[in-house]
């Protein structure tokens, strides 16, 4: 009876201790939980950015390889390439930026014999690379009458969680490589000369340095940008403006 009297009363101490106590865990987790969250959203957040910009790359690096496995291309190619890269993009990228372009060596000056853009609607994009835009430091040695690809891809990146100390953010990709079974890459409608001109301010007939430097858009709904890009259509990445489309360019 004593016994049990005192074990009754040991219980009761240690329900009234625990009691007591709750009212400290419940405070300490309020005041953990919020960093408990900000911690997580903020990890992910990291996370996602890096996982985005690793995206970015992959893409270039895909297209770069397509690229340099053609020893021509037309129209199609290009909105092949367009649809790719939209497709392989992941739903947090927008602002989307594809430009494609050959650039050759002659005459110990670097050319771009053409050049190829597409974007998505909801930005306006590059033009198509003029000679003067080339990155001279960053291609190979190059031997006459040789050419590199150059592709660059861009989008931009949104977190999914605000407040996390992380804000949008805009990865690009630049890759070069070289042709693996010809010298020059040509484009049926841009420029399908396989030949570097040896003086790049008589390239064109009738003496137009432009006639023979090609730049292209892909523009479903003809709304050519002021440097020659155009905008890939989501219900059609596909389209393009037909053979022969040359992009304007500002001198």
């Amino acid at each position: 009876m004593i016994k049990d009297l005192q074990s009754r009363d040991r219980l009761g101490e240690t329900l009234r201790a625990f009691a007591r106590d709750e009212g400290s865990i419940s405070i300490e987790f309020m005041i953990a939980m919020p960093l408990l969250i900000f911690a997580v959203t903020g990890g992910l957040g990291y996370w996602d950015a890096f996982h985005s910009k690793t995206q970015v790359s992959r893409i270039a690096f895909t297209v770069n390889d397509i690229m340099s496995r053609h020893d021509a291309v037309d129209d199609t190619d290009m909105a092949y390439l367009a649809s790719l890269t939209d497709k392989m993009m992941e739903g947090d990228l927008d602002q989307r930026i594809l430009r494609i372009t050959s650039i050759c060596f002659e005459d110990d000056t670097h050319q771009v014999l053409w050049s190829f853009t597409a974007q998505s609607t909801d930005i306006t994009g590059p033009g198509a690379m003029l000679d003067e835009e080339i990155p001279v430091t960053t291609l190979p040695e190059m031997q006459p009458q040789e050419s590199v690809i150059l592709t660059e891809v861009a989008a931009r990146w949104k977190p999914h969680f605000v407040n996390t100390g992380i804000g949008e953010m805009q990865w690009s990709s630049q890759l070069i490589s070289r042709p693996r079974f010809v010298n020059i890459v040509p484009h049926d409608t841009l420029n399908a000369s396989n030949i570097c001109p040896t003086n790049p301010t008589m390239a064109g007939a009738g003496g137009n340095p432009l006639d023979n430097m090609g730049h292209g858009n892909a523009d479903e709904s003809s709304d050519a940008l002021d440097n020659g890009t155009g905008n890939i259509d989501p219900d059609n990445p596909g389209s393009t403006d037909g053979p022969g489309t040359n992009a304007p360019v500002n001198p």
